[in-house]
């Protein structure tokens, strides 16, 4: 008699359950796959990577090459100042070390204001309308660089003489009408802002003729800069403060431009004989030169300042303006427009540009 082999009903019920639970986890890995595929949409194409890195676009940008750079001052000997006139002093504003500036009252002789003026001439007559000259030339320019709006044509005029009452005035004196002007009137300075370092006048002296007023540091002859290493050639000027200023080839400031650096504000901590502190400005191209920005990688054949650019296997000669930030800035070696993308690491290029 053989043996029954009798199942038991739960290793039945076992199996349905594992075909189940495999059903329920397939079901599951679907289900995961859809909501994974509802909660990550798919990239739109104007965030997409590039199918190729070995492009990259180049960016239009302006460089103007700007280098911060240290003015040496060259000043011209000591002087002294003398004025002409008769009369009782009555105010000084003379004080050792303290700037006299071109449009402000001196002093006063009888109570009559003197005006300090910066010219390229001293006065050395009595004007009156209708003279001409190269002394109302100076006189008026002299003027006209304090923003009168004086004309300069050189012919006294009544307009250039109600300009200087006009200055009287704003110094606190009465106003007065002027139908000449004394040299006497007026205190020639050398440059537009002279430092007295002795002042040989007092209130109550009297004056008979001519009378030293003051001793003043030398002024400004000459300023200087020194081209720095590796500048883009081509028309520059400098920058200090808010003046633009006129640089030769050798580096000179203009001598036009010198009365402008001596009025700015730090030249006389520049020019203090101790613990001098440097005058710096920016030197920049006059105009900015147009560039384009791309990665130093997409340079090859560099040479010096002179290197290639390429777009596929078209070359561009360029010339290296500068960098930041990993970028290079160049322009065209020959005045032809540039690419609006570049090749990075460019292969397997063998001829230059």
């Amino acid at each position: 008699m053989g043996l029954k082999v009798i199942r038991p009903r739960f290793a039945r019920s076992f199996g349905t359950l594992s075909l189940i639970l495999l059903g329920a986890i397939a079901c599951g890995s679907l289900g995961a796959a859809g909501v994974a595929f509802t909660l990550h949409p798919a990239t739109p194409p104007s965030l997409a990577e590039p199918d190729s890195l070995e492009e990259f676009p180049t960016v239009e940008t302006t460089f103007a090459d700007e280098r911060t750079v240290e003015i040496s001052l060259i000043q011209s000997a000591s002087r002294t100042l003398t004025v002409e006139g008769s009369g009782v002093v009555t105010s000084n504003t003379c004080l050792p070390l303290e700037a006299i500036v071109s449009g402000t009252v001196a002093y006063s002789v009888n109570e009559a204001p003197v005006l300090a003026l910066a010219s390229s001439i001293p006065m050395w007559r009595e004007l009156r309308p209708g003279d001409r000259g190269a002394d109302v030339e100076a006189l008026q320019s002299a003027l006209a660089a304090l923003g009168t709006g004086v004309q300069v044509d050189g012919v006294l005029g009544h307009d250039t003489l109600e300009v200087i009452a006009g200055f009287y005035l704003e110094a606190g004196y009465s106003l007065e009408t002027l139908d000449s002007l004394p040299s006497s009137r007026l205190l020639w300075l050398p440059t537009p802002s002279v430092v007295p370092t002795t002042c040989a006048m007092n209130v109550g002296d009297k004056l008979a003729g001519s009378t030293d007023f003051a001793t003043v540091s030398g002024g400004l002859a000459s300023a200087q800069i020194a081209y720095p290493s590796n500048f883009v050639p081509g028309p520059r000027v400098l920058l200090v403060n808010d003046k633009v200023l006129e640089i030769d080839a050798h580096g000179a400031v203009s001598n036009a431009d010198l009365q402008l650096i001596s009025g700015i504000p730090g030249y006389q901590d520049a020019i203090r004989t101790t613990e001098p502190v440097p005058l710096t400005g920016v030197w920049s191209l006059a105009e900015p030169a147009r560039a384009v920005s791309v990665p130093a990688a997409a340079l090859s054949h560099i040479e010096g300042q002179e290197a290639c650019i390429w777009n596929g296997s078209e070359g561009y000669a360029v010339t290296l303006l500068g960098s930041q930030l990993g970028q290079s800035i160049v322009k065209s070696a020959t005045d032809t427009d540039l690419p609006s993308t570049v090749t990075i690491n460019p292969k397997n290029i063998q001829a230059e540009c």
